[in-house]
């Protein structure tokens, strides 16, 4: 008997399906209200690029007397940098205007759109730096980098 697979996937680009809001407050991470959600701010459209919003473990070795060989245990567990590039406006109405160092709150990533039952990541985040990126050949971007802040809560429903 071979084993279960896995159920087969609709694949998708998250350009076009994706969200991605920024929220001042949320009671329970893992249970955010659509009146919560619906208090902050879509940033999608300004959205360039993305970078970190995952988490990744280290590893503690746990030798024992019995052998030569150090299993090795789950450790800490960080958060990557993270950061959203947004694209700059030449009048300064952009994010510069909308970010400030320190100001606390959740991204909400929403893979697969603001679908009620679908599911979405929440990170709680704090702004370390809002600071124009400089190039010559490419649309004027503003990077906005976050430090999480705590253990995020991922695959929650979205509400209705």
């Amino acid at each position: 008997m071979a084993p279960t697979a896995l159920p087969t996937t609709t694949r998708y680009i998250p350009q076009g399906t994706s969200r991605y809001y920024w929220v001042p407050a949320i009671a329970s991470i893992s249970a955010p209200t659509r009146l919560e959600i619906d208090a902050g701010t879509d940033l999608t459209c300004e959205v360039a690029a993305l970078a970190g919003f995952m988490t990744t473990a280290g590893d503690v070795d746990a030798p024992d007397a019995c052998s030569r060989f150090v299993g090795k245990v789950p450790g800490l567990i960080t958060a990557d940098d993270s950061s959203i590039n947004f694209y700059s406006d030449e009048e300064g109405d952009d994010v510069h205007s909308f970010f400030t160092r320190d100001q606390i709150g959740f991204v909400l990533i929403l893979p697969g759109g603001d679908v009620a039952a679908r599911k979405m990541d929440v990170w709680p985040a704090r702004v370390k730096s809002v600071s124009r990126v400089q190039t010559l050949d490419a649309a004027q971007q503003i990077v906005v980098q976050f430090s999480i802040t705590r253990d995020p809560a991922v695959n929650v429903d979205i509400p209705a």
